[in-house]
C-alpha cells in the first residue's frame, strides 16, 4: 500500500497531491464532526 501511494505521489504533481490530501482531510474532519453531532 505504501509503495502504491509512493508511486502515485511520484507520478502526480506535488501541489496537486497536496491539494487532494488537504481536500480529503477537510472532508474527513467535516464528516467526523457531522457524525459525532448526529450520534450525541
Amino acid at each position: 500500500m505504501n509503495s502504491f501511494w509512493y508511486c502515485f505521489v511520484g507520478e502526480k504533481n506535488d501541489y496537486y497531491t497536496l491539494f487532494m490530501v488537504l481536500l480529503f482531510f477537510e472532508f474527513g474532519i467535516k464528516a467526523f464532526l457531522a457524525l459525532a453531532r448526529f450520534l450525541t
